[in-house]
């Protein structure tokens, strides 16, 4: 019996950990402001957030007196390589982001609820079929 109540905790956690995860970001992570100082347009691998054409602004900000540069792509849908529409961002714009405080080369942009939904999504699924699939004497 009480196997049974752990595996299924074991899975309703999976299945929200990336929910809870942007959660945390959004609460503990402090807010700053980034501005886009590039953007290119590449083809991303499978394994990032954004597979496939992607628009990947490299945005510049500055924690603890410090200037970080990195790129991160974001999810939009943008067609082909030869059509789709333009990126979000332009040279010059200033992005809300959300970095850690302890690792700043660490963030995500503010508003990116998009890519943590769709992921929640997937292991909701996921996890609701495990759970009415276990075998009765799990």
């Amino acid at each position: 019996m009480v196997e049974k109540v752990i595996v299924r905790c074991v899975i309703v956690i999976a299945a929200l950990a990336p929910t809870w995860r942007r959660l945390y970001i959004k609460y503990f992570w402090a807010s700053g402001r980034a501005t886009v100082i590039r953007i290119d347009r590449q083809f991303t691998d499978p394994g990032s957030e954004v597979a496939g054409w992607g628009w990947v602004p490299t945005l510049e900000y500055h924690v603890a007196g410090q200037r970080w540069v990195f790129a991160k792509n974001y999810w939009q849908r943008i067609g082909s390589f030869f059509g789709g529409p333009g990126p979000r961002y332009s040279v010059g714009d200033e992005v809300e982001i959300l970095y850690n405080s302890r690792k700043p080369w660490r963030f995500t942009y503010k508003n990116s609820w998009g890519n943590w939904i769709g992921a929640a999504i997937v292991t909701g699924v996921f996890g609701i079929a495990a759970l009415v699939n276990l075998p009765p004497d799990v």
